[in-house]
């Protein structure tokens, strides 16, 4: 059981100078690591600071009235569906109705950090459908035969001399991982007006599992720079659950 009603959002973030980071010309965000020493015996990032750093992100989970998740089956598994998007979550409300044969289930709001290795249970991760299509199309342009983007899509720019783009932070530099491509799409024209150099800026796709691996096995110093971005509208859904307790 876990308590989906009692959650204290932090909002991202988005403000700060934009700089660059060296890296290789990539088409996802695993190669850009490639070219440092993944093979070091440095530690991955702690439970405790991946959990600080996806604790932002807020979740829809179908549950009971008493705040119990739902189970769905998956391949005759049973997963606990975590939507990144209020409106997945309500278009899989009816079907969750019908499976679990409780009728009164609501839509509740957590952060990942609530669910994030948690012993027990499996959990599958439901992306916005229409950042799915962006992420796609953005795909295809380097990998014109694929034709489904697989996990929940977030967004990050790259330069054509592979630099990728960050953010400095409080004197730190932070790589903007976005889960909205508006919010990426902004973020490249601002670039473009501060400098000429960053016109030609690139928003790539990627899978937040992709990263979340990237986080959990190579070394810390490697990926300490990276911050996640929730997408705006569901940080604003998420809000006005939480008002309405």
């Amino acid at each position: 059981m876990f308590s989906t009603t009692a959650l204290t959002i932090i909002l991202a973030t988005q403000s700060g100078q934009i700089s660059r980071l060296p890296a290789q010309p990539v088409d996802n965000l695993s190669g850009l690591l490639l070219s440092q020493n993944l093979n070091s015996v440095e530690p991955p990032m702690s439970l405790a600071i991946l959990l600080d750093r996806i604790r932002p992100i807020p979740v829809f989970v179908v549950a009971d009235a008493k705040g119990n998740p739902i189970f769905a089956t998956q391949q005759n598994l049973k997963v606990i569906p975590l939507f990144f998007n209020i409106e997945e979550a309500r278009g899989f409300l009816p079907g969750l109705i019908k499976s679990s044969g409780v009728n009164n289930l609501k839509i509740f709001v957590a952060s990942l950090a609530d669910f994030y290795g948690k012993s027990g249970y499996k959990f599958e991760y439901i992306g916005a459908e229409f950042e799915k299509s962006f992420a796609l199309t953005l795909i295809q342009k380097s990998s014109p035969k694929e034709t489904e983007f697989k996990g929940v899509p977030v967004f990050f720019l790259v330069e054509p001399s592979g630099n990728y783009l960050t953010v400095s932070e409080q004197n730190t530099n932070r790589v903007p991982i976005f889960f909205s491509s508006v919010d990426a799409e902004n973020l490249k024209k601002e670039a473009g007006k501060i400098s000429n150099s960053m016109n030609k800026l690139t928003v790539k796709a990627t899978s937040f599992e992709s990263i979340v691996e990237i986080l959990v096995t190579k070394p810390a110093k490697t990926t300490m720079s990276f911050k996640f971005l929730p997408h705006p509208e569901s940080l604003r859904k998420a809000a006005e659950i939480l008002q309405t307790k």
